[in-house]
């Protein structure tokens, strides 16, 4: 069925519209971002969701919870914080690739997987009515 197949592709295109901004946001964080020394303060189970805790350049202490696709982690494990400078509290992020762009990756590849799957089930049915 074609509105089937024009569905997904619908989806893609809307999860793609979300992912688009999304790299944008993160590169601009990226080339704005101050980096300084974080400590883990504690670990969820299995090493992930750790609390971290850092000083911003200007001296506030701060600390967050870190989400995000992050290798196991450890109490008292040394990492480096990104934040934003106008806004430390809003988002930091460790500076590990899974904890940076997990999100934003995934949005693209099931953007991505929705309209390749659109388009593979649209040219199926388009085949089997011409015979």
């Amino acid at each position: 069925m074609r509105v089937k197949a024009m569905i997904f592709m619908v989806v893609g295109a809307i999860l793609l519209g979300f992912a688009i901004p999304t790299v944008i946001g993160t590169r601009n964080f990226l080339r704005t971002a101050i980096a300084v020394p974080g400590v883990v303060i504690s670990a969820g189970p299995g090493g992930v969701h750790a609390e971290i805790a850092f000083v911003t350049k200007a001296g506030e202490k701060l600390s967050y919870i870190q989400n995000g696709e992050i290798s196991k982690m450890t109490a008292g494990q040394q990492v480096t914080v990104l934040y934003r400078p106008e806004a430390p509290w809003d988002r930091p992020t460790i500076n590990e690739f899974g904890a940076i762009w997990t999100g934003t990756g995934a949005l693209l590849l099931i953007g991505v997987g929705f309209i390749f799957i659109g388009w593979l089930n649209y040219r199926s049915k388009k085949r089997t009515h011409r015979g």
